[in-house]
């Protein structure tokens, strides 16, 4: 499933047009958006959003971590322990 965000960075930007869609979605697809964000090199204040977004819905990090260095490997989760500690 793509997500049509015009600004996943609405964090930066003020605008809430993108945010309040990734409100929206449920758990799992906020995972598959994850997976496309990484897959698809897109920017680290978009991984950071969605990031964000997953753990307000009850994702540990730690889960976060273990997902996406099983579909990605190392590099992929260095990358994203990297954008958690940075919040």
């Amino acid at each position: 499933m793509m997500i049509d965000i015009t600004d996943i960075t609405s964090d930066r930007t003020g605008d809430t047009t993108g945010r309040a869609t990734l409100r929206s979605l449920c758990p799992e697809s906020l995972v598959n958006t994850l997976y496309d964000a990484i897959q698809h090199e897109w920017s680290n204040n978009a991984l950071e959003v969605i990031i964000k977004e997953l753990f307000k819905k009850g994702y540990k990090y730690e889960k976060l971590l273990y997902m996406v260095e099983n579909k990605f490997g190392k590099p992929a989760a260095l990358k994203v322990i990297r954008i958690i500690f940075n919040q």
